[in-house]
């Protein structure tokens, strides 16, 4: 007696069909997983670079809004004190600190030009 090794498979409607129809959609849904998956990585990906940059930007104008305060504060009272008193050293001491704040606004404007125009140059 022998035997066939042929498995004889309902080709319409059987179960053998339902299974790999299900797998074909089982993988379908893996794969879109994956191309999800890797989409969203590019993303968090680019987005941390991004937060990054905005982050280095920030401590950057921030320091040199702190150096553009002192500055000012260092003109101003050097003016009002060469004024009152005529003394070359407060005038010396305003010239000492013009080229300092010129290039503290410079680089502000070059760093954020938005915030740069409302120095009106």
């Amino acid at each position: 007696m022998h035997r066939s090794s042929k498995i004889d498979l309902p080709i319409n409607g059987g179960r053998w069909q339902k299974v790999l129809s299900f797998s074909k959609v089982v993988l379908i849904c893996l794969v879109l997983n994956a191309v999800f998956f890797g989409v969203m990585s590019y993303f968090v990906f680019k987005s941390r670079v991004t937060i990054s940059d905005i982050y280095d930007t920030t401590i950057t104008l921030t320091s040199l809004g702190d150096s553009i305060r002192y500055y000012d504060e260092v003109l101003t009272s050097s003016a009002r004190l060469a004024a009152y008193s005529g003394n070359q050293s407060w005038i010396d001491r305003y010239n000492l600190f013009v080229d300092p704040i010129d290039i503290s606004i410079k680089d502000v404007i070059r760093l954020a030009p938005a915030i740069g125009m409302e120095f009106k140059f």
